[in-house]
């Protein structure tokens, strides 16, 4: 009971609530369901927002299917339906309570309670005990610890958040995690959610934008001497070399053209190396492409060029708006087409102009992009300039 009562904490504690709250629903039926988790999921439902209304009936529509699981796990929090506490978890540690600011229906005191149990429950979410702790000493790159886990019967394979141990490893930038994770049968190979731990050590280099490229480097050396093709995921989620470009990481695209990558292989949206190159900003990155072959005029499933990918709006994950002014006059000196339509009937200047209206391009980057395609610099908006 107490080893499915952490397991029902850890899929409560990752759960995504764009998904919907079914999932929680059944955690929260399971007999062994204990204080803490339930108590969580009535705290990451946001009563504080709810309870800023007057009443339910006033509460927006779209927010119907939580609202009905927060009112559902408050009567039985409050009815003393959880009488086992194996997790110890204190909302005000959640952020519960934080910036609640005049609540028009307070919150039951008895909610703010911490539970008691034996396991902490920043400990099972960080990975420091429990069933994902070989997440954590990889996240640590403790590779004695590893080690010492594995011996135990930890599971070298076990996936959390979409990870296994192994990618967690590589994300983080710890080869000696990754080496001693080889070592205890982890495959190289595997694929989840879209990455292999050769995608995961390059795509740790596009959020942390101020490491060194030398721990990955080793990663993929490690990677690649374990027999993993290093095009591994081509057309979903792309290679490895696409991430490496897509992080701006010139060296690494070198590195891996080097050793075979094809620098014209395609997602199955058409992008290609060449074109996450043109998201990065990078023109070194787009260089080496180039001298290694890759096609300048390569387009999108969508019909765009590289020019219409360089002029696009950051999307969610651009989250520096990297400048890609500076692409963009190297795509125009290089010959890329300003006039190709594609597939939504937008040339890349027509595509650049639409951006601009509509304040879609980093600050920094309006003027130089509005000026090396010939347009107006009067084109932001006032609320954009701000």
């Amino acid at each position: 009971m107490l080893d499915e009562a952490i397991k029902l904490f850890l899929a409560a504690a990752e759960h995504n609530w764009d998904d919907g709250t079914k999932a929680l629903a059944r955690i929260l039926d399971d007999p062994a369901c204990d204080r803490g988790t339930a108590l969580m999921i009535f705290w990451r439902a946001r009563p504080a927002y709810y309870a800023a209304f007057a009443s339910d009936a006033e509460v927006p529509a779209v927010n119907s299917e939580v609202l009905g699981l927060l009112r559902e796990v408050e009567r039985r929090l409050l009815g003393g339906r959880y009488t086992a506490e194996v997790v110890a978890y204190d909302p005000a540690s959640d952020g519960a309570g934080a910036a609640e600011g005049d609540l028009a229906r307070p919150i039951a005191e008895a909610l703010r309670a911490p539970s008691a149990g034996g396991a902490r429950a920043d400990e099972l979410i960080s990975g420091a005990v429990g069933p994902d702790a070989l997440q954590g000493a990889a996240k640590a790159g403790d590779a004695s610890a590893i080690a010492r886990l594995v011996a135990a019967g930890a599971d070298v394979e076990r996936v959390r958040s979409g990870y296994t141990p192994l990618m967690t490893a590589a994300y983080y930038g710890r080869p000696a995690a990754v080496r001693a994770l080889l070592a205890a049968g982890a495959k190289p190979k595997k694929i989840c959610e879209g990455a292999s731990a050769m995608h995961a050590a390059l795509n740790g280099l596009f959020w942390d934008r101020a490491r060194g490229d030398a721990e990955v480097l080793e990663i993929l050396e490690l990677l690649l001497a374990a027999k993993v093709p290093v095009d591994l995921g081509v057309g979903r989620p792309g290679t490895p070399l696409m991430a490496a470009a897509l992080a701006g990481r010139s060296g690494l695209v070198k590195f891996l053209l080097s050793r075979g990558a094809n620098p014209d292989a395609a997602a199955r949206n058409g992008l290609r190396a060449l074109h996450r190159a043109a998201r990065s900003g990078d023109v070194a990155t787009l260089d080496a492409l180039l001298d290694a072959g890759a096609d300048l005029h390569a387009l999108t499933a969508d019909g765009r060029n590289v020019l219409h990918v360089a002029v696009d709006f950051p999307g969610w994950n651009d989250f520096e708006q990297v400048d890609r002014s500076a692409m963009v006059v190297a795509l125009l000196a290089r010959g890329v087409s300003t006039t190709h339509v594609a597939a939504d009937g937008f040339t890349p200047v027509e595509f650049a102009r639409q951006n601009l209206t509509l304040g879609q391009l980093a600050p920094k980057e309006r003027d130089p992009i509005a000026t090396a395609l010939g347009l107006p610099l009067d084109l932001v908006p006032d609320w954009a300039k701000k």
